[in-house]
């Protein structure tokens, strides 16, 4: 699942990198807002590299009930029936650690993260 995620993520910053928009053919027609980049920066791309490593981390620190409902859910977007019938376990247990799951990693991430601090 994260290989098939992964590649997906690295194909689609391929296709941001290489996307092009061709010029108007009359010069007075350009505008100087269609010449900008519609691409995220350096610095958006890095924290966002930072945090999915950051949470690929986090959910490897899950419990494996946890991580597997979570990412059903989640990621492969199935509903809470179709996480019983691929886990083999009752409803209200799929919805119960799901909502352990995700308080686990809001915990995990908020610790990892540190206290916020406003900036003076």
């Amino acid at each position: 699942m994260t290989i098939v995620r992964n590649c997906h993520f690295t194909a689609r910053k391929r296709e941001q990198r290489h996307a092009t928009e061709p010029l108007p053919e009359d010069p007075e027609r350009w505008n100087p807002g269609t010449l900008a980049a519609n691409t995220p920066g350096p610095e958006s791309v890095l924290i966002a590299r930072d945090q999915q490593q950051a949470l690929v981390g986090l959910l490897a620190q899950l419990p494996d009930d946890y991580r597997e409902v979570l990412v059903l859910r989640e990621i492969e977007d199935l509903d809470y029936r179709q996480i019983a019938a691929v886990t083999g376990v009752p409803l209200g247990t799929v919805m119960s650690r799901l909502a352990r799951a995700r308080a686990a990693l809001r915990k995990r991430w908020q610790a990892q993260s540190g206290p916020i601090h406003a900036v003076r």
